[in-house]
């Protein structure tokens, strides 16, 4: 399993949150917020859907989407891995 933490500003509110990327499960979440204003997403490639939460909602919106294979993160290089998000 791979952790990424980030921040990010949603309407000029700094947000905290996480990418877990699980190879062995084939299976990706992001969460943002904690508690009621919890956003969370996850992507289940093995049988294709993706579950999403917004902030705040009480309900689940899932989809389907292509069935795919995570890479082995455990291979690839941190330089390959990192990268800088910058917002005008």
């Amino acid at each position: 399993v791979y952790n990424v933490h980030y921040s990010m500003s949603i309407n000029g509110k700094v947000e905290e949150g996480t990418m877990e990327m699980d190879a062995a499960n084939n299976m990706e979440r992001f969460s943002t917020g904690s508690g009621s204003d919890e956003a969370l997403e996850v992507h289940d490639f093995e049988i294709g859907i993706a579950g999403i939460r917004f902030a705040g909602g009480d309900k689940c919106y899932i989809k389907t989407q292509a069935k795919a294979r995570l890479p082995d993160v455990a291979a690839l290089s941190r330089e390959a891995m990192t990268f800088e998000l910058v917002g005008s």
